[in-house]
């Protein structure tokens, strides 16, 4: 009887344990996917006002022009076009998408554990209630 009672508690303290560490898990992955693609889209966002302000997307119509001109001019307009971007910005949207693709892929990794971690929890608690309700 004593072994049984040490065991309850020793899974109530691993249950717990388990419970955390999923949750936190789970949060943190939202989090930081979240937080870095707002970013991406706050800086986005910045991006496109800068280069409609300047008028930077009139070079592009070049490229609805005929093929001999776009032949031609299109090397011309494309550093021209890169030259007019805020390079601080474009460097900070394309770092967030390169962090946001690589915690989407961690994430996506690592759920199959998650996941089992997850119905390990159910199936344990669904013992309980079963217990319970043998009693």
């Amino acid at each position: 009887m004593k072994n049984s009672k040490l065991t309850q508690k020793i899974m109530k303290k691993v249950v717990t344990f388990e419970k955390k560490r999923v949750i936190i898990w789970i949060l943190r992955a939202i989090v930081l996917v979240f937080g870095f693609g707002l970013i991406g889209l706050i800086v986005l966002g910045f991006v496109s006002q800068e280069l409609a302000r300047t008028g930077s997307f009139e070079l592009l119509t070049l490229f609805g022009e005929d093929k001999e001109v776009i032949a031609e001019f299109w090397q011309e307009t494309v550093l021209t076009f890169w030259e007019e971007l805020p390079k601080r910005e474009v460097f900070i949207l394309i770092f967030s998408l390169i962090i946001t693709i690589i915690i989407i892929i961690l994430a996506k990794k690592r759920w199959p554990i998650i996941k089992r971690k997850i119905n390990g929890l159910e199936k344990y608690k669904k013992s309980l209630n079963n217990k319970n309700n043998e009693k």
